[in-house]
C-alpha cells in the first residue's frame, strides 16, 4: 500500500509511524505545496508532478525495493525519540547550569505532549498542575466579520 495526499500534514505523520510510503500529489497551493516540497526534500515523500509520474512513484513504492525501503528508513528515523523524554533530559542538564549562573526562570516552553505540560527553568511541571500554563480563549473582533472563538 502507498498513501496519495495533496497536502504534507498530519496524514503523513500517520503513514511514517505505520511504515507506509508517501506519495505527494497535485499538492494544495501554501502549506500544502511548502510541505509536500520540504518532505520530498527530505526524503520522507515522493513528490509526483504529473499523472506519469504518480503512477511510477506508486508502483516503485508499493513492492519491496530500494525506493520505498530509503523512504520508510528516513521515515521511520523522525520517531527516534519521545520530545517530551527529550525535553525532559535537556531541562535536567540544564538544571545545574542555570541554577549555578542564577538565572531566573524563564517563560514556559510547551511541548504538546500529554504526558509533559512544560518546563518552566529546570523545574518540570505536570499537566493539570496550579502551574501549567491556562488555556486561553480569544474573540475574533466583531468588526472582522469572523466573530466567535478560537483558541
Amino acid at each position: 500500500a502507498v498513501l496519495v495526499v495533496n497536502a504534507g500534514g498530519n496524514m503523513c505523520a500517520e503513514a511514517f509511524a505505520a511504515g507506509l510510503p508517501v506519495v505527494g500529489y497535485r499538492p494544495l497551493p501554501g502549506h500544502g505545496r511548502v510541505g509536500v516540497r520540504a518532505l520530498a526534500g527530505a526524503g520522507l515523500v515522493t513528490a509526483a508532478a504529473t499523472g506519469a509520474e504518480l503512477r511510477t512513484a506508486v508502483d516503485e513504492l508499493r513492492r519491496p525495493g530500494p525506493g520505498r525501503e530509503e523512504q520508510l528508513r528516513r521515515a521511520a528515523a523522525v520517531f527516534v525519540d519521545d520530545p517530551a523524554e527529550a525535553l525532559i533530559r535537556w531541562a535536567a542538564a540544564n538544571r545545574t547550569a542555570r541554577t549555578a549562573a542564577g538565572s531566573a526562570a524563564g517563560p514556559p516552553v510547551t511541548t504538546g505532549s500529554s504526558r509533559l505540560a512544560s518546563v518552566r527553568g529546570s523545574e518540570v511541571v505536570q499537566p493539570g498542575s496550579p502551574l501549567a500554563p491556562a488555556r486561553t480563549t480569544r474573540r475574533w473582533p466583531a468588526a472582522s466579520g469572523r466573530a466567535g472563538r478560537y483558541r
